[in-house]
């Protein structure tokens, strides 16, 4: 349905199915150096649509966090996993210093 709504609709748009999300525990992870998604376009609406996520910059990556910064994405995916603290990438000062998203943190 995305990969239909780009190519018909001129750009992407957060899916009718991610407010859902809001009724669940979410982990948001965006790579800092995303140029598909960039964040300053993107991120607003995702953070409007899931409050309450998770939010952490994962430096030195693009918009696949999970090929690109594997060990990073698997520790963070895991301590979210088992309600520990999600760490930071180790490279991030400080998570707001750029786009300014508002990040609920554990």
């Amino acid at each position: 349905d995305d990969a239909l709504e780009w190519l018909l609709g001129g750009g992407y748009s957060v899916s009718k199915l991610v407010p859902k999300l809001a009724q669940k525990p979410c982990l948001l992870l965006w790579g800092r150096q995303d140029e598909i998604l960039p964040a300053a376009d993107f991120l607003p609406q995702f953070q409007a649509a899931i409050p309450e996520a998770i939010f952490r910059w994962v430096d030195d990556c693009g918009h696949v966090p999970h090929l690109e910064r594997p060990q990073f994405t698997a520790v963070a995916i895991a301590a979210f996993v088992r309600g520990q603290e999600v760490p930071f990438d180790a490279s991030a000062k400080v998570m707001a210093e750029t786009t300014s998203p508002s990040p609920a943190s554990r």
